[in-house]
């Protein structure tokens, strides 16, 4: 069943989804403190270099994947899909993992109980993407369902608009929101990537935006190590354009690759969870090897373990229309 799921899907996106699961997973295996110094160190600043990166291509990827199947009509039947399919298994999983910290032993936060409403009204820990990329559907929908996004002109006129928001607006915590107006460019970014693809693709525009990159990376290095300080929206501006520019060249040079594919196919699922993988993972590397010393295993086996156990799960549940409901947002 997976393989025709796989098969009616663009293997080159999924491919880039699989890219950035993998982003995602690594950066919270190595942000622990095994590998702030010594042997480790190397591997945070490999993270780091992906930093403006990593989520960003999630959004882009979503916003190219909503243009395939733009509101023209019944914009409160795609609000109510959007919020079955983001908001019941944000619901369920940040629950889960709330209820977990407040009461199993070991845990690198203890949560109080009654402090759990929270969750729902401001971001928790990684669950902040969903609450923000809900936002962005509604906001994006409503703008095709109004016709604002017809033309490259539009496009261009909401995308610059969208940058402005990001750096100037201040972010407010509730609901996520200003996690929203940070990601609001990059649905926008990836929108235009498919319906103005001939328009992005163009010499000048990939060669612009290599340069970009170039520039920009180097600057985020920069100021990641201290050597140059931004104020608040000139960081906000370095975050956009180094997001922007590395998407533009990973969709123009992307390619199917069937493990990083089938891998994109249980992302969803496996960014949800993968707060109890990786952290089943960080235990079983400290029971195996000398995690000081061994840096890389430590990685790989958080790795293997943090994508693994969310894949097996899913394959085993799926069947379950409660699994399917609570867990993926799906109809049942």
């Amino acid at each position: 069943m997976r393989r025709n799921v796989v098969s009616r899907k663009d293997a080159s996106i999924e491919s880039l989804r699989g890219i950035a699961i993998v982003l995602v997973v690594a950066y919270h295996a190595i942000s622990g403190p095994t590998f702030s110094v010594g042997a480790g160190a190397p591997y945070q600043f490999l993270s780091s270099i992906f930093d403006y990166v990593r989520m960003p291509l999630f959004t882009v990827i979503s916003g190219y994947v909503y243009s395939l199947r733009p509101v023209r009509t019944a914009l409160g039947e795609f609000y109510r899909g959007k919020a079955r399919r983001l908001l019941v298994p944000l619901v369920t999983v940040s629950t889960l993992e709330y209820l977990a910290r407040a009461s199993l032993p070991g845990v690198t936060l203890v949560e109080p109980l009654a402090g759990i409403w929270r969750i729902y009204v401001y971001g928790f820990m990684h669950y902040w993407f969903i609450q923000a990329i809900f936002v962005c559907y509604l906001v994006i929908g409503w703008l095709d369902y109004r016709r604002y996004l017809e033309n490259y002109r539009h496009w261009q006129i909401v995308f610059v608009l969208a940058i402005a928001v990001s750096i100037f607006v201040p972010r407010p915590l509730l609901f996520s929101l200003g996690a929203a107006l940070y990601l609001m460019p990059f649905v926008v970014l990836g929108y235009g990537i498919n319906r103005f693809a001939t328009q992005l693709s163009h010499p000048a525009v990939l060669l612009g935006c290599g340069s970009l990159f170039a520039v920009t990376i180097v600057l985020q290095q920069l100021v990641n190590h201290g050597v140059v300080s931004l104020d608040n929206y000139s960081a906000r501006a370095l975050v956009a354009a180094v997001g922007a520019s590395a998407n533009v060249l990973f969709f123009r040079i992307r390619q199917p690759w069937r493990p990083l594919a089938l891998l994109g196919g249980f992302a969803y699922f496996i960014y949800l969870t993968h707060a109890f993988s990786v952290g089943i993972g960080t235990r079983l590397a400290s029971r195996l090897i000398d995690v000081a010393a061994h840096p890389g295993s430590h990685l790989l086996i958080c790795l293997i373990v943090g994508l693994g156990l969310p894949i097996i799960a899913q394959l085993w549940l799926q069947r379950y229309h409660w699994f399917r409901l609570l867990f993926q947002g799906l109809r049942t």
